[in-house]
């Protein structure tokens, strides 16, 4: 197995929440939570789209203190991109990184790094969300990522499960909606959100 297709350990997965709060965020970047619904846009996405267009997002004006340091923690983001990527694939659900706290805006860093995410090809997803078969599980995250910017929607705990519950259902299905669209432009069974190796 290609060390880039093993999951994050839980020191390794630690290791990087702790790098996205305490250096990434703070200089612009995502945190944990924004990091992993903003790999999701992108992984399930009409597009392939590689690290060198989605990891300015993702540092923000953050620097790594060496080379080493970089390696390893860029490494970490690659190997949770590729097990989204191959979960999604098998068709099960991976566990997402949704925090339980702060309660009252659980799940809105996620989405709103997703929604993020959905920026890189946007005519695609409005068009996408105009689809009645897919509006509720868009719709869904976007009310609880609430603007781009800016605080947090208000939500009672009732509505934001009801939201949480449609995320959880709609991604595989959305997932599998891109995916037949990229092998049918491809004209081909290639799949095209495929995990990432060194030097992509």
């Amino acid at each position: 197995m290609n060390h880039l297709d093993c999951p994050l350990s839980p020191k390794e997965r630690q290791a990087l929440w702790t790098y996205l709060g305490g250096t990434a965020a703070p200089a612009g970047g995502l945190g944990p939570e924004a990091l992993d619904g903003f790999f999701t846009a992108l992984v399930i996405g009409p597009e392939t789209v590689m690290p060198s267009a989605y990891l300015p997002v993702v540092l923000g004006k953050s620097e790594f203190t060496n080379e080493e340091s970089a390696r390893r923690i860029v490494g970490f983001m690659m190997r949770r991109w590729n097990h989204l990527a191959s979960t999604l694939l098998d068709g099960r659900m991976p566990a997402l990184w949704i925090f339980q706290t702060p309660k009252d805006q659980k799940g809105s860093a996620w989405c709103r790094g997703f929604m993020w995410g959905t920026t890189f090809f946007a005519e695609a997803w409005e068009r996408l969300s105009e689809q009645p078969q897919f509006d509720i599980y868009v719709h869904s995250i976007q009310m609880l990522a609430g603007a781009l910017y800016g605080p947090f929607p208000v939500f009672s705990h009732k509505e934001r499960e009801s939201y949480y519950m449609f995320i959880r259902d709609g991604i595989q299905v959305l997932h599998d909606h891109w995916l037949v669209e990229r092998k049918q432009e491809a004209g081909t069974m290639r799949v095209e959100t495929t995990p990432i190796r060194d030097g992509s």
